[in-house]
């Protein structure tokens, strides 16, 4: 991503942990999805729609709600950051 810094993007990522873990491998109890070694583009598209509004509306999205709080409070340069810093990560 352009203008996306991963270095500042790992500082970032402490948020993430608690949910998808430490190396991005998600964690099924919590319903967390593995995210690492996704690509950037689809991050940051994921990220961006939980933070307008555009994801975790529906009633059957359990974790949607947790997800908007989370994102509504990253701005977007943030946002790049974490993409491109989880794009680094091996899939899991």
């Amino acid at each position: 991503l352009q203008g996306a810094d991963a270095a500042k993007g790992q500082g970032a990522f402490g948020t993430c942990v608690a949910c998808h873990g430490a190396d991005g491998a998600g964690n099924p109890a919590l319903s967390a999805p593995p995210i690492a070694g996704q690509a950037d583009w689809y991050l940051q598209t994921q990220l961006s729609n939980f933070k307008r509004g555009i994801r975790g509306k529906s009633p059957h999205d359990k974790t949607g709600p947790t997800m908007q709080a989370i994102a509504a409070g990253l701005d977007d340069q943030v946002i790049k950051d974490l993409a491109a810093f989880v794009a680094t990560m091996p899939p899991k």
